[in-house]
């Protein structure tokens, strides 16, 4: 064998020689990056199912806090509403005159009282002795009448 033969035939070994481990680190490559992309789409899904969760954990608790202030405000309204009569019924009954304060007290008294009650004393409205004298005598009722500041009707 002559010399270039030898040389070619090195050169065609090492050529083949190359191509193999060549061959093999692109198969090796090819894995790595199945691997890697099986890799990053379990990731993915991992990280949108962990995102879902919590998109939906954070719409309940908006919901829920938005119906909770929802109720919280109606709440609210009812109370508003239900001063707002109270203040009137209680403006009507101060501002009732005389006769209609002994007509309504008695009937709501006669209602509520039970029969043969024994009175020693009766707070009034100041401006309501008269009245009150008048109430008690309509239900047979005697005691004596202490005038009140801290009332206004009833």
């Amino acid at each position: 064998m002559s010399t270039n033969t030898l040389i070619e035939k090195i050169t065609t070994d090492a050529q083949e020689a190359a191509a193999k481990i060549t061959a093999t680190a692109e198969e090796s490559v090819k894995e790595v990056h199945t691997q890697t992309d099986k890799a990053l789409e379990a990731l993915r899904s991992e990280a949108a199912a962990v995102l879902a969760k919590k998109k939906a954990q954070q719409e309940l608790v908006a919901t829920s806090k938005a119906k909770q202030e929802g109720k919280m405000k109606v709440q609210q309204a009812k109370r508003t509403h239900l001063d707002a009569i109270f203040a009137e019924v209680h403006a009507e009954l101060v501002a009732q005159d005389a006769d209609a304060y002994i007509a309504f007290f008695t009937a709501q008294a006669k209602q509520i009282l039970p029969k043969d009650v024994a009175v020693k004393a009766v707070s009034a409205p100041e401006g309501r002795l008269v009245e009150t004298a008048k109430i008690l005598e309509a239900l047979s009722i005697s005691g004596e009448i202490t005038g009140s500041d801290s009332l206004e009707a009833g």
